[in-house]
């Protein structure tokens, strides 16, 4: 069955999707209440194994949220399994950090969007409506 809200033109659509993927169970449930609160659906992960089970699931996601922290892995290494993924090659991706230096590395592995800690819920909230955006020109892609 799929999930459906009402649009601003009275017609049904789909809910979003975000997964996030954050090594800090608070910080996870912290980011999942502000995208359920958005009318959002979300999965959270706080481990490796489970991103990667996610991740290369048949889920459908309209934004994958990761941090660069998180237990097994890293958030570069996770981006690096996303894109390499032909089902996810058009993913967009949210990265979350509290480390510097890391935004090239990032970048490179297929990162749209980096966010740095501490961070605001707008910021939160207008970095994801940028990668949709974004995903919605790559979906034009081949």
């Amino acid at each position: 069955m799929e999930v459906i809200n009402s649009g601003n033109d009275g017609q049904p659509s789909r809910r979003l999707k975000a997964l996030i993927i954050e090594g800090d169970p608070s910080v996870a449930r912290l980011f999942a209440e502000v995208f359920a609160y958005h009318d959002w659906d979300v999965e959270t992960c706080n481990d490796s194994l489970c991103a990667e089970e996610a991740i290369s699931g048949d889920g459908h996601y309209d934004i994958i949220l990761i941090s660069y922290v998180i237990p097994g892995t890293n958030g570069i290494e996770l981006a690096k399994l996303i894109r390499s993924l032909d089902h996810r090659r058009h993913a967009s991706i949210m990265m979350v950090t509290g480390t510097i230096g890391i935004d090239e590395e990032a970048l490179e592995a297929g990162v749209d969007e980096i966010l740095h800690k501490p961070l605001d819920i707008q910021s939160l909230l207008s970095a994801a409506q940028k990668c949709l955006l974004r995903c919605l020109d790559r979906d034009d892609l081949p």
